[in-house]
């Protein structure tokens, strides 16, 4: 994929900005960002989210629901 932000446009939002400034290193991140920071996610990385956040609900209503467990732990995917 290729990175969408334009060259010139900080990655940034004004509070970010503004506490770069603060602590002196907004130069510093405007490298950093217009390298690291994309608008956008690649596929690959959207289905790991997508499984990671299934089985961390998965947990908490396994940890949480009421009464007797029919079910292990176990067999909640850790992370």
């Amino acid at each position: 994929m290729i990175n969408t932000n334009s060259i010139d446009a900080s990655p940034f939002h004004e509070g970010e900005l503004a506490i770069q400034d603060k602590l002196g290193k907004r130069e510093i991140m405007a490298t950093f960002g217009k390298r690291a920071v994309r608008s956008f996610m690649p596929e690959q990385h959207r289905k790991f989210v997508a499984q990671k956040v299934t089985s961390f609900i998965q947990f908490l209503f396994e940890k949480f629901e009421a009464g007797p467990k029919t079910k292990s732990l176990k067999s909640v995917k850790r992370f």
